[in-house]
């Protein structure tokens, strides 16, 4: 007895039931012809200003407190992870830092990127503290970024860039947000520097996976590619939901800590739910009855879909179907050929 068949069948199951793999998501703002493509950056470099203040003293009796040197070196270090992604042309320019005197302004006009810390709710600009950090940006109505803001909350959560076990990494939280105002979404990948929740200690976020290079060079393309290699660029996927809020507390104790989101610049776009404009406007699905917050339109949605299952390239949802009815096209031709030699 042939053991072809048997042999045929492993090709199939495999075809059928390999992981899919995750992609990038994209923010999709609204502009004068509806919903936007997405958000990006018109012209390379764009420039980018931190705070001088670091995290201050942080929260009310942190036992230790921390290095304001440290954090702001670290807050360069996220930037120039997204700068060296491969098949991207992402450029920074160092515009030095904000005076300290300065105050917060979040939603800035300047052509730039502004780093901010929150010490007290008047900086923070909401009643509640539950997120880490929030971002903002402003566009044209053409997706074309002309301004962006990053705020971190330093009421009361506590940074590290040791990698201590009771604080959150300072450039893996702004790796996240510098993705954010690039224009990439917040993504269902607990291993993507653009998933949404930070654990403490952890410095995972300080290297950027596959997918988010790929969303980068998605957004920013550079054919050549940084090792001088040919690059092939992914497709986002077009069905991107929130991911489920994963933590609505402090995050203290190691509990994974949610950012807040972003808006475009249609509203105040601040993750507070005010939105960009018509309908009931959401940043996170609990701010919906329904539990469910379109990312691309920042709307309260009925349907659930399960949650943010983003994709890309070959490999994407539907990639990974003709993927998969490639392979078993390949093994079924293999079955028949061998069963004719026989």
């Amino acid at each position: 007895m042939t053991r072809t068949p048997y042999v045929c069948l492993a090709f199939v199951v495999a075809a059928l039931t390999s992981p899919t793999a995750y992609g990038f998501c994209l923010e999709h703002p609204t502009g004068g012809t509806g919903i936007l493509p997405k958000a990006y950056w018109p012209t390379m470099p764009v420039t980018f200003k931190i705070h001088d203040t670091g995290s201050a003293t942080g929260p009310l009796g942190a036992s230790v407190q921390p290095d304001k040197a440290s954090e702001l070196a670290a807050v360069r270090a996220a930037f120039a992870q997204w700068a060296a992604a491969n098949c991207a042309s992402i450029q920074f320019t160092d515009g030095g830092l904000i005076d300290s005197s300065e105050v917060v302004n979040l939603q800035h006009t300047a052509n730039e990127i502004r780093v901010y810390w929150a010490r007290d709710l008047t900086e923070w600009g909401l009643a509640t503290t539950t997120s880490i950090a929030r971002t903002w940006y402003n566009q044209d109505g053409t997706g074309k970024i002309t301004a962006a803001g990053i705020l971190l909350n330093a009421i009361d959560k506590s940074y590290s860039t040791t990698g201590a076990t009771d604080r959150f990494d300072v450039q893996s939280v702004v790796a996240t947000e510098v993705g954010r105002v690039l224009g990439l979404a917040a993504v269902a990948d607990a291993g993507a520097v653009m998933y949404n929740s930070f654990q403490m200690g952890s410095i995972t976020k300080r290297t950027l996976t596959t997918d988010d290079a790929a969303g980068a060079a998605y957004l920013y393309p550079d054919p050549a590619g940084t090792d001088g290699g040919t690059c092939t660029l992914g497709t986002p996927d077009t069905n991107c939901q929130v991911p489920t809020q994963q933590d609505g507390g402090t995050g203290d104790g190691g509990t994974p800590q949610q950012d807040a989101a972003t808006g475009d610049g249609g509203g105040t776009g601040d993750g507070g739910g005010t939105g960009d404009g018509g309908g009931q406007t959401c940043e996170h699905n609990s701010d919906c009855a329904s539990n469910r917050c379109d990312i691309d339109t920042h709307t309260c949605v009925t349907a659930d879909d399960g949650g943010c299952s983003c994709t890309v390239g070959a490999v994407g949802r539907g990639g990974f179907l003709g993927l998969a009815l490639l392979c078993l096209g390949l093994a079924l031709g293999l079955c028949l050929f061998r069963r004719r030699r026989s």
